[in-house]
């Protein structure tokens, strides 16, 4: 029976329609003016790629926290910091124009990665240069070695003009679809961190492991949150183990919210979910757009982030932590010690995770919020502290928005796995709307995504059953139940 065309059951009454309403917590509203001078391009950006404002808005928040990554940390007071790593999932169903609203930064950062390796050519012809006067080198002092175990003379030292040039590694930014020891090597080569976009992230989710490994992908992962050092160990490493000195990788991708559950929210809590900024805003209906995005503005915004340096000390490359003014810190002291204190001690579960790191995300973002906009505009100097507006817009934005979609999200975990089932198997029959199903074909039929166990099944059916999306088919045959519906 078709619950979408809400056709009466044999009952009499209407199929219950809330046993498929997953979003039974309203969407917030994105306050565009923690952006600054950012909001008009976000919101120009967003119409013409017919996305919410949220995703875009987003998109631009993470990217930008890459492109400072770890060269670049902010602290409330001695004794705490925290890089600028930030990871980001926009959350809706298929064709609400996800992925199309991260082209423009994404697009940016492609740029500045090209500009960054304009010399790649240079570098290859020098190297092989220095490559040949090596190989020179290295052969006439092995004959003068040969030269002096025949008269027995005091050996000669290979000289430093003998030793092999490292090979010039190109300048990354950004990742997609590289697996674990890929990523470490990257970041071995690219200290400053790295951008990893994933259409889908369900595709990053389930190849973790997916060579074996027992859980060691997925710990990389949470290192890379961190930006912390880190020794990348592998048998199949042809050489020593991989010192990273910054396991930095801030994270933007797009998940169906079935695939959310499934890949992020289900299993053992073991903090990755937690990590995520969520954005699972209300679709937007088609609209031509009125204007079009700047993308000049966002690319010279990205090229001043990227220009960024570490700070060098006796030869060591080492983050510049930015303080908060003395009135920001405060002012995130009193906010911290009251509202998010309070907000941790009414939640439990996989959401108290996620609501307990959200006073590192609020520094994280005062920073990102703070380079943002000084890249964004025409000031010189780079910002010595994080003022006050960008710890309260940081914090406006985790109270009005980020604590919502939390709740929002981890309001589908909360659920009994009964009810969860049941969900998929209303969508999949909305999008499938079959005349009569059976049981033990399910579990068998190829692309169905609800339980595969029996019981499970049975149990998530008879919710539907109840909640008057299924009837059952009459048996006039005798004996076993066919448990057709």
């Amino acid at each position: 029976e078709s619950a979408e065309g809400q056709q009466s059951h044999p009952g009499g009454a209407d199929p219950d329609m809330s046993i498929v309403r997953r979003n039974l917590i309203r969407s917030p509203a994105f306050p565009l003016e923690v952006l600054g001078p950012c909001q008009s391009w976000v919101k120009t950006t967003a119409e013409s790629k017919s996305a919410p404002v949220d995703y875009v808005a987003l998109g631009l928040i993470i990217t930008a926290a890459g492109m400072i990554g770890p060269k670049r940390g902010v602290s409330p007071w001695k004794g705490w910091d925290e890089p600028s790593i930030l990871w980001g999932a926009l959350v809706g169903p298929p064709s609400v124009n996800k992925s199309p609203a991260l082209d423009s930064v994404r697009h940016a950062v492609g740029a500045v990665e090209r500009n960054a390796n304009a010399d790649w050519s240079a570098r290859q012809a020098k190297f092989e240069t220095d490559k040949k006067v090596a190989e020179a080198q290295h052969a006439t002092w092995e004959q003068e070695v040969a030269a002096a175990l025949g008269s027995q003379s005091t050996m000669p030292e290979m000289p430093a003009a003998a030793f092999m040039p490292k090979r010039p590694a190109k300048h990354r930014l950004w990742i997609v679809d590289a697996t674990t020891e890929k990523a470490a090597r990257i970041l071995n080569e690219n200290h400053g961190g790295l951008i990893c976009f994933r259409d889908e992230l369900a595709g990053l989710l389930g190849a973790f492991d997916r060579y074996g490994g027992s859980g060691s992908d997925r710990a990389f992962w949470i290192e890379a949150y961190g930006g912390r050092p880190y020794r990348y160990d592998r048998v199949n490493l042809k050489d020593d183990a991989l010192d990273i000195p910054f396991c930095a990788i801030s994270l933007i991708g797009a998940i169906q919210p079935d695939r959310l559950h499934r890949m992020l929210l289900s299993g053992d809590d073991d903090g990755l979910a937690a990590r995520v900024l969520y954005a699972w805003p209300e679709p937007v209906p088609p609209r031509r757009p009125a204007a079009v995005a700047d993308q000049d503005v966002v690319l010279r915004a990205f090229q001043r982030l990227r220009d960024v340096a570490f700070n060098e000390v006796d030869g060591c490359m080492l983050p510049r932590i930015v303080p908060l003014e003395p009135e920001a810190a405060a002012e995130f002291e009193a906010w911290w010690k009251h509202k998010q204190w309070k907000a941790k001690q009414t939640v439990n579960g996989r959401v108290a995770g996620a609501i307990g790191k959200l006073d590192g995300t609020a520094l994280r973002l005062s920073l990102v919020f703070e380079l943002l906009v000084w890249a964004w505009g025409n000031d010189t100097a780079e910002p010595e502290r994080v003022s006050v507006q960008s710890i309260r817009d940081a914090m406006l934005l985790i109270d009005n928005w980020v604590r919502a979609n939390l709740e929002r999200v981890f309001f589908e975990a909360s659920l009994p796995q009964v009810q969860r089932d049941a969900l998929t198997i209303g969508l999949w029959l909305l999008k499938t709307r079959p005349s009569m199903i059976n049981s033990r074909v399910l579990r068998r039929l190829p692309g169905f995504p609800g339980p595969k166990e029996a019981k499970e099944l049975d149990a998530a059916i008879d919710m539907l059953v109840d909640a008057r999306w299924l009837s059952v088919a009459s048996n006039d045959t005798g004996g076993r139940p066919r448990k057709d519906f």
